[in-house]
């Protein structure tokens, strides 16, 4: 048979969620701004991720992009944090001249660097099916409008960007209210050290689906299913674990091979390990709120 189990208080991360707070928390060592005196690796970053902006920053590089781009694309620079980009971006055309450095001047008084609302990618023509392929999920303001924005990406240049497949689309929203754990652009289950700074703990993320506990009054055995995601969005075949192999992660190479590995380190097996039950308990809310 099935045995009851008593439920232990719930964290308050886990109240958080069930109340609809979003609001990933941030190691408090992270700091936003320029990434040093060199501007351009916020142009590259946002490149990387943002194909719209891709297209406007090889368009201004060549003929120069319009003057209602010029100004959507330096003030989301600009309310981003990130005035220094918003000069490198007008200056690599040749349209740019002593006007445009006093609007970027005026545009740092009017919007103040890294604040202000910033410029959303509907703004930029972009649809929800669009947003999609960038973000892993759309927020939504109370008139059911998408405000996800470009400058979310840049707004912290210390923040990992997080995978677009949608595969890892319940790992990332499992983590938005837990600080301790990320999973960057590649699908790596990732941490961070005292000063703020991301490491990686395993080349897969993975979570329990279901927990089953068989009782014959006598003796109890508990097992836990558990799927999992590789590195560049490829699945793993789902696993039976036994209670009693969970904990020594040794089931990973038993099951998954050689190409699943947790990296080298004190502790890791430990993170990776308190990073799978931490889903599990995401995928809990899931069923209290009827979505699974």
């Amino acid at each position: 048979m099935v045995q009851g189990i008593e439920l232990a208080p719930a964290p308050q991360w886990l109240l958080d969620l069930m109340m609809g707070k979003k609001t990933k928390e941030v190691p408090e060592k992270k700091e936003k701004g320029e990434t040093g005196d060199d501007p351009s690796p916020v142009l590259e970053r946002l490149s990387k991720r943002c194909v719209v902006f891709q297209k406007a920053w090889q368009t201004q590089q060549q003929n120069g992009v319009s003057e209602e781009d010029w100004h959507r694309w330096i003030r989301l620079l600009i309310s981003a944090g990130h005035p220094e980009a918003a000069r490198l971006f007008s200056q690599s055309s040749d349209k740019h001249d002593s006007r445009s450095e006093q609007r970027i001047d005026e545009l740092i008084d009017q919007v103040g660097q890294g604040s202000g609302a910033m410029v959303r990618c509907s703004t930029f023509g972009c649809e929800e099916e669009q947003m999609e392929q960038c973000f892993v999920s759309l927020n939504y303001n109370d008139d059911e409008e998408a405000t996800n924005s470009p400058g979310s990406f840049i707004q912290d240049m210390e923040t990992l960007l997080p995978p677009t497949a949608p595969v890892y689309v319940p790992y990332v929203q499992a983590l938005e209210q837990v600080p301790d754990y990320d999973v960057d652009e590649h699908g790596n289950l990732c941490s961070y050290d005292r000063k703020g700074n991301p490491f990686v703990i395993s080349n897969f993320v993975a979570r329990p689906t279901k927990e089953v506990i068989r009782d014959d009054g006598v003796t109890e055995d508990r097992t836990f299913r558990i799927e999992g995601v590789l590195s560049g969005a490829r699945p793993l075949p789902p696993v039976d674990v036994p209670a009693a192999e969970f904990i020594g992660m040794n089931w990973v190479l038993n099951h998954w091979g050689i190409t699943a590995s947790i990296r080298a380190g004190m502790g890791k097996k430990d993170l990776c390990r308190d990073a799978i039950q931490i889903f599990f308990r995401h995928l809990f809310i899931f069923w209290l709120q009827g979505i699974v």
